[in-house]
């Protein structure tokens, strides 16, 4: 006879419920309130339409003062994420020139703690006689995410480096103003206060990146200062002082903005070479103009300025204008693209050049700080595809062991 017992309805509720607990669980879609566009990686005035699932379109804003161009793509999804996938649109504008100013540059990257970036190239598909940029995402494996352009920096994780950079015995982190929001403008300064190489025996160095959506450029930095930071360093710390403004548009990663300002002003359209004015400049340039004035009249003046930015291609683009320290104090401005040259093991940089061929652009940094000063003027551009996080700190070491090779045999 066969036993019935097992066909009870309560059996049958107790085995289905066994099977559901050993089965994996099946991820809730992502929907548009799980997308958060006003935290520290946001983009001010962007909204979400859904598509399908996981599946959405993203609508931003123009920035401001400048309607042909948008903020950037950038957000963090505050829960759900795990388990899903995520494709990301936005329409591309009938003219497809100026692209980079469009909310994506040439990729976006994704995090879960901030440390350690995935890169997700920009692709442009066509849907219904339409074109889109697409950002396609793989199957995310935490619920929080982080998302923003290049490999991004927010002002929070760009202050917890430099504070965590200034415990060095041989780094000074300086407050040199605030932003139009308010958010605090900061320097590093590296050099050994114990070197046997007097203040004005030293050369100087400034560094700065002025446009937001250029974080490559903010990469870079951080790479060299860990490089003059580390053992190897010791003798850069010595004989040079380098400084660093690591982020001036401070305003800028919360609001997804690239080359402008809140006040809607491009960061490296407001230099003033006949001296720094709060009137006529963006607030926060006429905040780090102001703080570089005062280091030259310091008794370490600047002897090379560094405007640091990104464009389209994987290699590093160097060009100089050439100050009166070189061929002088110090060899022609070929000896130092030589000396580039041979420390860039990787092949990461293009052969450095000279820009005195090229029209002065007084409200430029590369060459207003040439104008004012007559200081060797760098414009480090390039380096916008280069999408691992420690190929870019790489070029920045690269950069700091060829300055001081080839300033460290002189004296000013």
């Amino acid at each position: 006879m066969v036993n019935q017992r097992n066909n009870h309805p309560l059996f049958a509720a107790v085995a289905l419920l066994a099977c559901y607990l050993s089965s994996p669980a099946v991820a809730a879609e992502l929907n548009v309130t799980d997308f958060n566009f006003e935290g520290e990686y946001g983009s001010a005035g962007a909204s979400l339409e859904k598509l399908g699932s996981n599946h959405f379109l993203i609508h931003l804003k123009s920035v401001p003062e400048e309607p042909r161009w948008t903020n950037m793509v950038q957000f963090i999804i505050q829960s759900n994420a795990k388990g899903n996938a995520l494709q990301i649109d936005l329409e591309v504008p009938s003219s497809a020139s100026g692209l980079n100013e469009k909310g994506v540059r040439g990729f976006v990257s994704w995090s879960a703690d901030q440390q350690e970036w995935s890169p997700v190239p920009r692709t442009v598909i066509e849907r219904d006689g339409k074109k889109y940029v697409s950002l396609v995402f793989p199957e995310f494996t935490q619920d929080k995410i982080y998302v923003g352009g290049e490999v991004p920096l927010s002002y929070e994780r760009c202050v917890a480096l430099l504070q965590e950079f200034k415990q060095h015995s041989d780094a000074q982190l300086h407050e040199i103003g605030k932003s139009a929001e308010g958010r605090a403008i900061y320097r590093l300064t590296i050099t050994d206060p114990k070197s046997p190489m007097p203040p004005a025996k030293r050369w100087a160095h400034h560094f700065v990146n002025q446009h937001c959506y250029e974080y490559n450029a903010q990469w870079r930095m951080i790479g060299m200062i860990r490089y003059l930071l580390s053992e190897a360093g010791a003798e850069c710390r010595q004989k040079h002082v380098w400084h660093f403004v690591v982020q001036m548009n401070v305003d800028g990663p919360a609001s997804g903005l690239g080359r402008v300002n809140t006040q809607g002003r491009d960061m490296n359209r407001s230099y003033s070479a006949k001296g720094s004015g709060v009137e006529e400049q963006a607030f926060e340039s006429f905040v780090v103009q102001r703080d570089l004035e005062r280091l030259m009249a310091s008794e370490t003046p600047v002897t090379t300025t560094w405007s640091m930015h990104t464009w389209d291609g994987p290699l590093v683009e160097p060009m100089v204008r050439p100050g009166s320290d070189m061929g002088t104090k110090v060899g022609p401005w070929t000896e130092l693209r030589d000396i580039l040259a041979a420390t860039d093991k990787d092949g990461q940089f293009k052969k450095m050049y000279s820009a005195m061929s090229m029209k002065l652009t007084p409200a430029t940094w590369c060459s207003g700080t040439f104008i004012q000063f007559g200081v060797s003027a760098f414009c480090c551009e390039g380096g916008g595809h280069i999408m691992n996080l420690d190929e870019t700190l790489k070029t920045g070491e690269v950069l700091a062991k060829a300055l001081h090779q080839f300033y460290g045999k002189a004296t000013p």
